[in-house]
């Protein structure tokens, strides 16, 4: 039987190699720009994870807790009366057979929670809300890995079978994230205008993927980031609620985002909107 892999005990022991790679990103003439890409990162760069409304609430006001997606299985199990295993192929739909490939392969497998390296923009392509986590998560620096680019796009085939040589090869730990984020983009920082690095960093399913194990609260936040379109949707559902009316799924998501703002409000957690 294979051994599984420990992915911050990898992350760990390639800071050597990835030291490298980067040494050789700062040897042309693209240096100087590398080398503040780099130093952005090292200042902006923060943990994102993306929610969709419904489930946002739901962290907000009600679980106080981040679930990942076996803690949601099983809470559904005891509304549901399905197994575990049910409810994780609805969870994760057409994903199911690449996720639990991929935690067959990994130690810890249902501790595992995941988010992307986030610059300052909207955050991975998931959900519409971007929470933001403070400096400093989680609190055991060597219980994260940053990974080149999302794992089950890019390591892990149909069948559900890992690459583990490429994944060993692109994991970085909380140390070097700046300079796997520079080897990520060498190419195309010099022609990205320094207000468009957020979103070369992070932008729909283009990222760094990071894995975890900390349990996150409301209070692990720092913002949560939301597109001006989105907002401007949501004003215009107001709007039409004092005119026309709202059908039943205009309700929901207008009810979801007014919920949402009382819930950020009071628990003092900023909101930025980000210009579409």
């Amino acid at each position: 039987m294979t051994s599984k892999i420990n992915l911050f005990d990898l992350a760990q022991q390639n800071s050597t190699d990835i030291e490298t790679l980067y040494s050789a990103c700062l040897s042309g003439a693209t240096k100087t720009e590398c080398e503040a890409f780099a130093n952005f990162i090292r200042q902006e760069g923060r943990v994102s994870i993306n929610f969709i409304p419904g489930n946002f609430k739901e962290f907000l006001a009600t679980t106080g807790q981040h679930l990942n997606v076996y803690e949601r299985a099983e809470r559904k199990t005891t509304e549901s009366g399905k197994t575990q295993e049910q409810e994780l192929e609805i969870l994760l739909k057409s994903y199911y057979t690449k996720r639990l490939g991929f935690h067959a392969a990994i130690e810890n497998e249902e501790s595992m929670r995941y988010g992307a390296l986030n610059a300052g923009g909207l955050g991975a392509g998931y959900g519409e809300y971007c929470a933001v986590l403070k400096a400093g998560f989680p609190e055991v620096e060597q219980n994260i890995a940053y990974l080149k680019s999302d794992s089950l796009n890019n390591y892990v085939d149909s069948a559900g079978h890992v690459d583990t040589n490429s994944l060993a090869r692109d994991l970085a730990p909380d140390s070097h994230k700046c300079q796997l984020a520079t080897i990520k983009h060498e190419k195309e920082i010099p022609t990205c205008p320094r207000k468009d690095w957020p979103s070369l960093v992070c932008f729909d399913k283009v990222y760094l993927e990071v894995i975890f194990t900390q349990p996150l609260t409301p209070a692990s936040l720092s913002r949560v980031r939301i597109s001006e379109k989105h907002v401007l949707d949501y004003e215009s559902l107001a709007f039409k609620s004092v005119t026309s009316g709202l059908d039943e799924d205009e309700k929901i998501r207008s009810g979801f985002y007014m919920n949402i703002l009382d819930l950020l409000r009071n628990q003092n957690i900023l909101l930025e909107v980000i210009p579409s």
